[in-house]
């Protein structure tokens, strides 16, 4: 796999941040994000997605979003809401 450009990585990252602002805002209901979920999984390198997402999960104690808990380790990008 080639190392993604910076343009990119910028579109990997903004597509990473509208999906966990919605995650953020509908906390009850992550099926309203499907849409940004499926933008940030297309944006992204697979391995990034799964990174990210084990992070949330870990971070918010969520289950839905990647449908276990993630690991315990801290990811290296931290939520925005978390900092």
């Amino acid at each position: 796999m080639a190392a993604p450009s910076m343009r990119e990585r910028q579109a990997c990252w903004g597509a990473r941040d509208e999906y966990w602002k919605c995650l953020d805002e509908n906390t009850e209901d992550a099926a309203r994000c499907k849409k940004l979920r499926s933008s940030f999984e297309s944006s992204c390198p697979q391995q990034w997605v799964s990174r990210a997402l084990r992070g949330f999960c870990s971070l918010s104690g969520a289950r839905g979003v990647s449908g276990r808990l993630g690991s315990q380790r801290r990811p290296r990008h931290v939520h925005p809401r978390f900092l």
